[in-house]
């Protein structure tokens, strides 16, 4: 059981063995932080006789690393959402310090006819993740201000424009979401159909000195507010092979990753038709 909290800046984890005479704790302090993840100074006690643990009971302690969004909702639950019909994911600079590294992810996702897609009234996130689930980016777009500007741009809606009665979506800012810069396009594809483009591209990117596992994933919410909605897709980049189908009916296997290096490993592409 692991439990935040934030307030007082620090991060309980219990872990309890089969067979074990006490569980183990761990008690971690807040330390530095950057827009993808939180460091915490822990240190560990394997048993202790009384509560709270004695000093003598705790270990050294070691810095920990956590993905921010290891704290916060998933942006869409494996098997629900839209139906992803194809999606692109290219990551650049791969081999650049700082933040000079750059993204663009691009999907088209049909969801449920009636389903509301209003991003700019309820938010829009997109979590791109390694196979170990290492935090690539966490674009986490909050709904629309209204700003108090006078004159022509009173009640003028901050970061979003909404264009061509709600059919095109825009997002910039300039500011840094993350761990990118994101611009965000959203516009709906035909006039009966609830199919959405989502195109997403990020610059000053802080991923490229990280080591990342193969495939990635990506995952998305135009309805960030609600953890529960289904206007939401996930992309795991892997081809499913239905011949290794359960017969019981049970997860089908995804064997084939759809993500390859590029550039002598400085770009990463996923493609999914």
């Amino acid at each position: 059981m692991m439990v935040q909290d934030r307030s007082i800046k620090a991060l309980e984890i219990v872990s309890h063995v089969e067979g074990a005479l006490s569980p183990a704790f761990v008690s971690c302090s807040e330390g530095d932080e950057d827009p993808r993840n939180l460091e915490y100074s822990c240190r560990a006690a394997n048993r202790c006789l009384g509560a709270p643990c004695s000093a003598g009971e705790w270990n050294a302690g070691q810095v920990m690393e956590f993905p921010k969004a290891l704290f916060k909702d998933r942006p869409c639950r494996p098997g629900e959402g839209g139906e992803v019909q194809k999606a692109q994911l290219k990551l650049k600079g791969l081999d650049k310090e700082g933040d000079r590294s750059r993204l663009r992810f691009r999907s088209t996702v049909a969801f449920e006819e009636g389903a509301d897609v209003s991003p700019q009234s309820d938010g829009f996130r997109l979590l791109i993740e390694d196979a170990l689930g290492k935090t690539v980016v966490d674009v986490d777009l909050p709904p629309a201000e209204t700003t108090k500007a006078s004159g022509r741009r009173a009640g003028q809606a901050k970061g979003w424009k909404v264009r061509r009665k709600g059919k095109l979506l825009q997002y910039s800012t300039g500011e840094d979401s993350g761990g990118v810069v994101p611009r965000v396009k959203i516009q709906k594809r035909g006039k009966a159909s609830n199919v959405w483009t989502i195109d997403v591209k990020g610059r000053k990117g802080l991923f490229g000195q990280d080591e990342l596992m193969l495939p990635l994933s990506a995952s998305l919410s135009l309805d960030s507010k609600d953890p529960n909605s289904d206007v939401c897709a996930v992309i795991p980049f892997m081809e499913v092979d239905d011949d290794d189908a359960p017969l019981d009916g049970g997860p089908i296997p995804l064997t084939q990753p759809l993500c390859e290096r590029k550039s002598k490993g400085k770009a990463i592409n996923c493609v999914q038709k």
